[in-house]
């Protein structure tokens, strides 16, 4: 028999998979074990995870519950409200309000909802639901490691609902307060906001721990020298001062002004703060709520010296780390080190969480039902079962079976007849059918085009507003499908570089804004900076 109450959390992002194993009742949980591994570079991901599992669960019994999480552009959570049905209906109707709401193709996506309450909108009862689509390529993934490792998933749910059951667990969010869990990774990052322990809003963005860490090792041109940090050098500085105050002296051991550091930090920072404040602003002018509550911060990223303060004074609003193993227990018979332990535990929260939630709300492992196929052999004994109650005579059963065969036969040359009526009306039809289609096609492709040429006109607009005085832009690039724009030019000094950057970071119609070179050049016979820079359209 499984132990029921013992369950393993998996969270496998781009880089890692972190892995913990807990005991649970009704008074307590405690951690049996932990991992953090981290995924080799490898043209076969599956294969280098799965190779991480057949490690990790390695005399572990093969019915243990295990339970891990989707993630990415392929996972897509909303809210709405529908009238009251019952549950296999409203499954029919979620499937058709997902054909406008999800932003990738539906086709073999796995669906689960949840009910969160009733409400009564005009006299008329209706359920809020949240409902969840996973993508293919997704499912294939997690499914193709489960198969090569040998581990079975009993759930899959997702990163906000197993960081709130982690901190409900803990008791931190409050009943009727609206809670803020910013998760911050190493490739991504997740903003969740809550009403006590209902998931109002969610999003994913891309800068993270690794953004800081990248944003590091661009070309810093300062008035005597150059400063050009490989990742490994730029990853060790932040992991030893973290985010240095804007104004600090301090030098860092390898001789580098701290206060450099920040200036290259800057704009990351500048876009984290962004991204975080333009959620919450959204979020309370959709729910009408005046004020976000409290702020955690969970993730990796959170340990990160510094971050905790720079939000807290961002936002306005005081954000607490997390400590994911506040409440849990350490079983003493483990031999688990309690100091490796601490190093790495702002990195178990999502698998912490995974374990204790057990896919209790949304799960994309959840059963499918089986349908009831009746086939002639059911028919068959069926009606022997009531030959035999009834106790018909043999004579007038062969007379009703005959008479019954005679009907369906009747009926099927009928039904021949009308099928072959249709096809002709169908062959008509078609050539009209294919001109209808083939305009509707032109008429979308000539839409296209006109959105596209409005569109590339004010971006140029945008991006000439942008502008600060002394640049001159020398190259623009643009990837429409990525809705990415490279820019090249000249700038008079290193400042007007930093306004650019700023100037762009803080516009709402981009995003992702990275500087990728800035060098002193001499143009013309005057001293420039040269730089290049890339950003997104919102």
């Amino acid at each position: 028999m499984p132990e029921t109450n013992v369950t393993i959390g998996l969270d496998i992002d781009e880089k890692s998979v972190k892995f913990v194993k807990i005991r649970r009742s009704d008074s307590e949980a405690v951690l049996l074990r932990y991992a953090v591994r981290e995924i080799p570079s490898s043209e076969n991901k599956v294969k280098a995870v799965a190779d991480i599992l057949k490690e990790l669960f390695k005399g572990e019994r093969p019915d243990i519950k295990v339970y891990t999480c989707a993630f990415g552009a392929n996972v897509s959570l909303k809210r709405l409200t529908i009238p009251v049905m019952p549950d296999d209906e409203i499954k029919g109707a979620l499937q058709w309000e997902a054909k406008n709401l999800i932003p990738f193709p539906l086709e073999n996506s796995v669906m689960d909802f949840y009910k969160i309450g009733k409400m009564s909108d005009k006299a008329v009862e209706k359920y809020d639901i949240m409902f969840a689509v996973a993508g293919e390529e997704l499912l294939n993934f997690i499914n193709s490691v489960s198969k090569e490792s040998g581990v079975r998933f009993s759930g899959i749910s997702l990163i906000p609902l197993s960081l709130c059951s982690l901190l409900s667990y803990t008791k931190r969010c409050d009943k009727d307060k609206i809670n803020a869990i910013i998760d911050i990774g190493a490739e991504a990052a997740s903003i969740n906001l809550f009403k006590g322990d209902v998931l109002n809003f969610t999003r994913e963005i891309t800068v993270a721990g690794d953004s800081l860490t990248k944003a590091m090792t661009g070309l810093l041109v300062a008035d005597h020298w150059q400063l050009n940090l490989t990742y490994e050098q730029a990853e060790e500085i932040k992991k030893r001062y973290g985010i240095p105050k804007k104004d600090t002296a301090e030098v860092a051991d390898s001789g580098i002004p701290l206060v450099h550091i920040y200036e290259m930090m800057a704009p990351t920072l500048r876009r984290l703060q962004n991204e975080i404040i333009r959620s919450f602003d959204y979020y309370k002018e959709e729910f009408r709520e005046e004020k976000i509550d409290r702020i955690f911060l969970t993730g990796g990223t959170s340990k990160m010296q510094n971050l905790e303060e720079f939000l807290s004074n961002a936002l306005g609003i005081k954000v607490e780390t997390v400590d994911p193993l506040e409440s849990i227990k350490i079983d003493p018979s483990s031999g688990i080190d309690a100091e490796a332990l601490r190093q790495v535990s702002s990195r178990l929260a999502l698998a912490l969480g995974l374990a204790l939630e057990r896919s209790e709300k949304l799960n994309f492992q959840r059963k499918k039902e089986k349908t009831q196929n009746l086939n002639l052999a059911g028919v068959g004994d069926i009606f022997k079962n009531i030959h035999i109650q009834i106790q018909i005579p043999t004579n007038i059963a062969v007379i009703s079976a005959v008479s019954l065969l005679a009907v369906a036969l009747i009926y099927n040359f009928y039904l021949s007849g009308v099928r072959e009526t249709y096809k002709k009306e169908l062959a008509s039809k078609q050539a009209i059918l294919n001109d209808v289609k083939a305009l509707i096609e032109k008429r979308s492709i000539l839409e296209q085009i006109s959105k596209e040429e409005t569109h590339i006109r004010e971006t140029l607009s945008q991006i000439t507003r942008a502008l600060p005085q002394g640049v001159a832009l020398t190259n623009l690039t643009y990837d429409n499908s990525k809705r990415q724009i490279w820019l090249a030019g000249e700038a008079n000094d290193t400042k007007t570089v930093g306004r650019l950057l700023k100037s762009f970071e803080d516009s709402p119609n981009f995003k992702n804004t990275v500087l990728i070179e800035a060098r002193k050049a001499s143009v013309e016979g005057t001293q420039k900076i040269v730089f290049k820079v890339t950003f997104n359209l919102t």
